[in-house]
């Protein structure tokens, strides 16, 4: 298990190294316009010399390029490629362009996952998702000293794989970066202070939370439609010369740097500046905007993981404004609840940005505002139709995720080909203290219910059965009437809710169901009973159909074995 413990270690280094350069060097502007310059001709070079000559021509969509890797096993993301992503993310924290650390973290983490796997892992797509989850769960617990919200990330992202390995990673990665930064008595962030003494006991404090949360949906549904017109915009402006996307990107991005002072600095230092009331209103709303702006360019033109930093800018300062422009208010609190709801709406992990604020505070008070006020900008991103900046960008590319698979895959397979057959069926006139011995051979907790032509009826699960037998009216009944108690009256007493699906249907058209019921009945065309679906009956389809689709993948492409 040295991988996810190797992988918190490059994800803790990365996060602390430029810490460590502003510390020793307070004094250097580190963050200057023209070494933006020099970052974006770094990776214009790198893009048209390197990349482009060895057919890679696809730009990075930063999180999104993640799935790609899950999902698309043979595409030419290679691990050099994801050092050379690691490096231009690394030097855009050092010198500017508003990336935060844990972009580079886990791009080098993704980068060292590849080296350490077998090609095996080719053909396993757990596999896969274990590293893109240990590399995520590394590089949020390092940049944000938060490792349960690390592990939590790419568990609400979807991304799966073995959760012990991504706890590993992010264990490391905080037990790292707690040594590092002790060791050289560098301070972290930092707003214990001023939350000392916070408590939200007032219906005005509550009201500012939900409207907090409401104004941070309805912006981040404005500025996901913004990010994408800008990355679209200079798609289409270089089309094939993706060379010269990423070098107008610097210029952009060395003017919005010149002309705002403040945001010559990293984004955690921003905002805890916020936080601290170290800037006027005025200047914290050109600050979210120039921050926007940024951001926009960064992800049109260079594309990093680090995302989540800059988010929590625009959300802390966001947070500032409603508290201040609505409620005449200025409080530290405001900027924190505007951090998780931002980041709650524009890349769909409400519970993730909560847990990051409170482990960064170590304040048990802040969590239930936090949380109230993301799930409420979560929901209104939702009823307004957005999808999230990350599976906008994967819609856009052609990946459309359901439950965290491919909605193409899942749409290839019928529920004939995942469903299991061979179950346990009871007749609806069956008396229950009489079907003991059909529970007792059942392969599976469920029994459907079926009527004298084979119809279904309904679905009994064995512990309904059980507690029917033991029930205090089935006792008290004497030993002739409880013979009487048949299965239709037990499902009578119960109701039966569980939805039906029909033999031919598609998977994709299915997947959503398993999030209320954890068994589906199959029907054939012709009404009766022939099947149960599963969850783990979908997911063993799903790896067949993806290693399926691998070998066509390689039949197509190799002439050898054409």
């Amino acid at each position: 298990m040295i991988g996810p413990v190797l992988t918190g270690v490059i994800t803790a280094v990365v996060v602390f190294v430029p810490r460590l350069l502003y510390s020793l060097w307070p004094a250097y502007e580190w963050s200057n316009p023209v070494f933006i310059l020099g970052v974006g001709a770094i990776a214009m070079l790198i893009q048209k010399y390197a990349l482009e000559r060895n057919a890679v021509r696809t730009s990075y969509g930063g999180i999104s390029d993640l799935f790609f890797h899950i999902h698309s096993p043979f595409s030419s993301q290679s691990s050099a490629i994801w050092a050379v992503r690691g490096l231009i993310s690394f030097l855009l924290t050092c010198f500017g362009g508003c990336a935060g650390g844990e972009g580079a973290a886990v791009e080098f983490a993704q980068a060292t996952n590849m080296i350490l796997s077998e090609r095996y892992s080719k053909w396993f797509e757990q596999k896969r998702r274990t590293d893109v989850a240990s590399g995520l769960a590394g590089g949020v617990s390092a940049a944000f000293g938060a490792p349960f919200a690390g592990l939590l990330f790419p568990i609400e992202l979807g991304v799966g794989g073995r959760s012990i390995t991504s706890a590993m990673s992010a264990v490391s990665a905080f037990l790292v970066t707690r040594f590092l930064f002790s060791f050289f008595s560098i301070s972290g962030f930092e707003v214990n202070g001023i939350l000392s003494s916070f408590q939200l006991d007032t219906f005005r404090q509550w009201l500012s939370v939900l409207v907090i949360g409401g104004v941070a949906g309805v912006v981040a549904v404005l500025v996901i439609h913004f990010v994408r017109y800008t990355q679209e915009s200079l798609k289409n402006l270089f089309q094939t010369q993706l060379w010269m996307r990423t070098l107008t990107a610097a210029i952009l991005l060395a003017l919005v740097y010149y002309l705002d002072r403040p945001l010559r600095d990293l984004s955690w230092h921003i905002l805890e500046q916020i936080l601290w009331l170290k800037f006027t209103p005025e200047q914290v709303l050109l600050l979210f905007f120039t921050q926007l702006i940024s951001l926009a360019i960064l992800l049109a033109g260079f594309g990093t993981i680090g995302v989540i930093w800059p988010i929590f800018v625009l959300g802390g300062a966001l947070g500032f404004g409603v508290d201040h422009w609505i409620f005449s208010n200025i409080s530290t609190v405001s900027g924190l609840i505007g951090c998780s709801a931002f980041c709650g709406a524009l890349l769909g992990v409400p519970f993730t940005a909560s847990i990051i604020v409170y482990e960064m505070t170590q304040n048990i008070q802040i969590i239930l505002p936090c949380l109230v006020a993301a799930l409420i900008a979560h929901k209104i991103r939702e009823l307004l139709r957005t999808k999230t900046l990350l599976h906008l960008d994967l819609h856009t590319k052609g990946l459309t995720l359901l439950a965290g698979r491919s909605h193409k895959i899942l749409d290839a397979i019928t529920v004939r080909e995942a469903m299991v057959v061979d179950f346990e069926a009871i007749h609806e006139h069956e008396v229950l203290s009489e079907i003991r011995g059909k529970v007792l051979k059942s392969r599976y907790p469920f029994l459907p219910v079926l009527n004298s032509s084979g119809g279904y009826t309904g679905l009994l699960t064995i512990d309904m059965l059980q507690e029917a037998w033991t029930s205090r009216d089935m006792l008290q009944m004497s030993h002739s009437l409880s013979k009487l108690l048949e299965v239709k009256d037990l499902l009578y007493r119960i109701g039966n809710k569980t939805p039906v699906i029909q033999v031919g249907d598609r998977l994709s058209s299915v997947i959503g169901i398993f999030d209320k019921y954890p068994c589906l009945p199959v029907l054939g065309d012709d009404g009766t009973m022939i099947g149960l679906l599963f969850v783990y009956s979908v997911r063993v389809a799903y790896d067949r159909e993806v290693a399926k689709s691998s070998c066509t993948f390689i039949r197509d492409a190799d002439p050898v074995i054409r």
